[in-house]
């Protein structure tokens, strides 16, 4: 946690003052505000606003912590799912294949290990701006990659937390297993949604809503897979296209 600050300033793009001798503390809205603010953060676990509150800079806002990677492709990125696995069983410190609908929908893990930020969550924070994703994965074979999407939206939970997102960006070094998932929706062990998919799916990934049930990539099965190839560690972070890759600058 970052220590109080002890004069008032004016924090850029919220048009609010902060600080010890103003009448009220405002949280940050992700890590790519708290970034902006102290540009040589490091990288750990912080305060922000309760992405799920409407009016989140009111005084009395309701507040949560996230983990924040402050150095990946220029920093500012809010980590939402965080998963390590040490052997070929896949076995991590969170069992997520285990977990069901609930679970998913409201997050579960530690920000200290394993983690999932919950669709909830998603949905709040995506619907604020516009955001991009960027995955990062190690596989069994010793190889590792990353690969970015622009236009990253979780939509309602009536609609099914439906996933859309733009055409990866950059230099990606995996293979883009998101490109036929696009309007996917959310699906777990005990909430199938789509009669092709049952008994297919083990914890909870977007799978199709209709039509055939192929599923290659789910990074919460009991063996987290990407197009079918085995993954390590996976991690999902979220960072508002407003951010840019700040350090770029230092």
């Amino acid at each position: 946690m970052l220590s109080a600050v002890s004069r008032c300033y004016f924090q850029e793009f919220t048009a609010v003052y902060r600080g010890g001798s103003c009448s009220a503390w405002y949280p940050y809205m992700d890590c790519c505000y708290l970034m902006r603010l102290f540009p040589y953060v490091s990288n750990g676990v912080y305060e922000i606003g309760d992405p799920c509150v409407r009016n989140f800079l009111h005084p009395y806002s309701l507040r949560m912590h996230t983990k924040c990677d402050m150095f990946a492709a220029g920093g500012g990125w809010t980590v939402i799912m965080q998963r390590n696995t040490s052997d070929s069983s896949g076995s991590s410190s969170v069992d997520f294949s285990s977990k069901g609908w609930d679970d998913y929908e409201n997050g579960f893990g530690s920000l200290s290990g394993d983690f999932w930020f919950g669709l909830a969550n998603l949905r709040c924070i995506t619907q604020r701006e516009t955001y991009e994703l960027r995955v990062e994965l190690t596989f069994a074979d010793g190889s590792s990659g990353d690969i970015i999407y622009p236009d990253f939206q979780v939509d309602t939970r009536a609609n099914g937390y439906k996933l859309t997102f733009g055409a990866p960006v950059g230099n990606a070094t995996v293979n883009d297993a998101f490109a036929r998932m696009t309007n996917f929706i959310f699906q777990t062990s005990d909430f199938v949604r789509s009669s092709t998919c049952k008994g297919k799916i083990e914890g909870g990934f977007w799978a199709p809503g209709n039509g055939a049930c192929s599923i290659r990539t789910n990074l919460h099965a009991s063996v987290a897979m990407w197009m079918g190839k085995q993954v390590y560690s996976a991690s999902m972070m979220l960072r508002a296209v407003r951010c840019g890759n700040i350090r770029d600058c230092d």
